[in-house]
């Protein structure tokens, strides 16, 4: 599945626009940089978009999907199984993980069950607005096959003696293929299910959106995205999904630009500017990536509703062509990799800077990294606004040595401290898997302890500050039956 905010990125460099008239930045950020306001522009359909409900929070994180959503005193998961997923909620209080559902003798295989869904993980967002869970699934296939047919290419042929697939018997395959179909032939829609577990009800969106138009936030009544028509010099479309009816509308983003944060009522955009035409990256690559070199990437303030935005930022393009890379967003803070490429390969970190929003400032993360190697994991918070989690307080590194063992450090920005952790190698993949590392309101770390071929996990709970001071006393969250 792809990195999403790293797409933002490539997909802006892969849309530049054809003449941009703007003048590349100097070579290191700004300290601050002064807002100009740019007048508003009309929503690309015409249909005027309602004002933004409420502070917008991430839905999704640097993987393209998210299976975990934290709401505080709970976190809402979707977990694998071999042919579907089911709804849980982890009661932090109790350490406990049930089914969202609360249908009596429900045995949970069906679309009978409020928390049942068809198919694969990774085609599925969970995140929580008001009283409801939602599940949001893009269009997954461009066929459009009966079962029959789907039967006879994807199943039939593999039922004879020599069947094997991961150990499933016939029936067991059969049902884990038709609910594969089910899945991919199903538009895009929003699965939605009340917290007490009682019913499941399925939003169809106005526009069968795909995967390639990525919806990461969400303002409580719907949810916000974009994507850049490649090659177009026509503005790039924003995307807002209404969460009650599930209407798509567009709203107008400048030609290249893509949504990669959000902070308050405000959406972050960015975009690569050239001062000429960029020459036929096809034709004439080279002469194409030596313009890039003195390019500009501009960050602005936008509100979708209104078209009215605000220049926050600007960064020399060249570093995001060496390896750099925006991080996340965490603590009102915006995390950028400054790296830049190595004669012998790979890329040599130059700093790791954030950008504070309130601010309006470059900061310098508060720790001098000790080894090169480490990355800083995603640390966008994919849970409700006002959680003690979306303080930012804590981040978290990685490093692999030659033999691909991992290690973990977290730094706690409060202090400056950067602990070691005492995780397996093996628990620190876990977390990796699971893209960041989910902090409760009562100050505990919820730690994915064990991860099965599926994509399973089994979690404990343990107090941020005596994690970091290397204790494994961590209670694990026990899955209990209804």
């Amino acid at each position: 599945m792809k990195r999403a905010l790293s797409l933002v990125l490539a997909v802006l460099l892969a849309v530049f626009p054809a003449a941009c008239g703007q003048t590349p930045a100097d070579e290191s950020p700004a300290e601050s940089q002064t807002p100009e306001t740019a007048p508003a522009t009309a929503g690309a359909t015409g249909a005027a978009l309602p004002a933004v409900a409420g502070d917008f929070y991430a839905v999704q994180g640097s993987m393209g999907y998210n299976s975990l959503f934290n709401a505080g005193e709970f976190f809402y998961e979707l977990r694998p199984r071999t042919a579907d997923c089911l709804v849980y909620r982890i009661d932090c209080a109790t350490a406990t993980r049930q089914v969202l559902c609360s249908v009596p003798g429900c045995t949970h295989d069906s679309e009978s069950c409020p928390a049942w869904l068809p198919g694969l993980l990774w085609d599925y967002t969970i995140f929580a607005a008001g009283d409801t869970v939602y599940i949001y699934k893009y269009r997954t296939s461009w066929e459009e096959l009966d079962w029959d047919t789907y039967y006879q290419n994807n199943v039939a042929p593999y039922l004879g003696e020599e069947f094997t697939r991961g150990g499933m018997t016939p029936e067991e395959f059969t049902t884990y293929q038709r609910n594969m179909y089910t899945q991919q032939m199903q538009p895009a829609c929003l699965y939605a299910v009340g917290q007490d577990g009682a019913a499941q009800k399925r939003i169809d969106l106005s526009e069968n959106l795909n995967g390639t138009i990525y919806l990461g936030w969400c303002d409580g009544a719907a949810l916000y995205g974009s994507l850049s028509d490649s090659g177009s010099s026509d503005p790039a479309r924003g995307y807002r999904v209404d969460l009650a009816t599930g209407q798509v509308t567009n709203f107008a983003l400048q030609p290249g630009e893509s949504v990669f944060a959000a902070q308050g009522r405000r959406l972050v955009t960015g975009r690569f500017l050239t001062q000429e035409p960029l020459p036929d990256a096809q034709t004439e690559n080279e002469a194409y990536q030596a313009a890039l070199q003195n390019s500009t990437m501009e960050c602005d303030w936008l509100d979708p509703a209104t078209g009215q935005r605000e220049k926050l930022l600007e960064l020399p393009g060249k570093l995001f062509l060496q390896g750099s890379d925006f991080c996340g967003l965490a603590g009102g803070r915006l995390y950028f990799d400054e790296r830049q490429t190595r004669p012998v390969g790979g890329s040599t970190r130059i700093a790791l800077r954030a950008f504070d929003l309130a601010a309006g400032q470059w900061q310098e993360v508060p720790h001098s990294l000790p080894e090169e190697g480490m990355w800083l994991n995603d640390p966008t918070v994919v849970g409700l606004p006002g959680t003690a989690a979306q303080a930012g307080r804590y981040l978290w590194f990685g490093v692999s040595d030659e033999n691909g063992n991992m290690r973990m450090q977290i730094l706690d920005r409060e202090t400056g401290a950067l602990q070691e952790t005492p995780l397996t190698p093996q628990q620190v993949r876990n977390q990796q898997d699971r893209g960041r590392l989910p902090l409760t309101d009562d100050g505990r770390f919820l730690l994915c302890v064990e991860e099965d071929e599926k994509y399973d996990f089994s979690y404990a709970l343990i107090d941020a500050a005596a994690f970091l001071q290397g204790s494994t006393d961590w209670t694990p969250v026990t899955t209990m039956e209804r």
